[in-house]
């Protein structure tokens, strides 16, 4: 907060810094909260043009 950033602190009764000690539902909580940050946060990959298709050559016949 101090140095201006989106903080958010969550806490789970009972858990402590692993997820062993969690129970389903705050793994599922915690694992949900985590995807979402990334999915706000991180660059996005950028994406390639799709390659035009070759056109097949012609058979030759003997």
């Amino acid at each position: 907060k101090a140095m201006g950033k989106e903080v958010e602190f969550v806490r789970y009764p009972g858990g402590f810094h692993t997820y062993n000690t969690h129970t389903p539902s705050q793994v599922k909580d915690s694992l949900e909260r985590t995807i979402a940050w990334y999915d706000a946060h991180a660059p996005k990959p950028k994406r390639r043009p799709k390659p035009k298709p070759k056109r097949a050559k012609a058979a030759s016949r003997r």
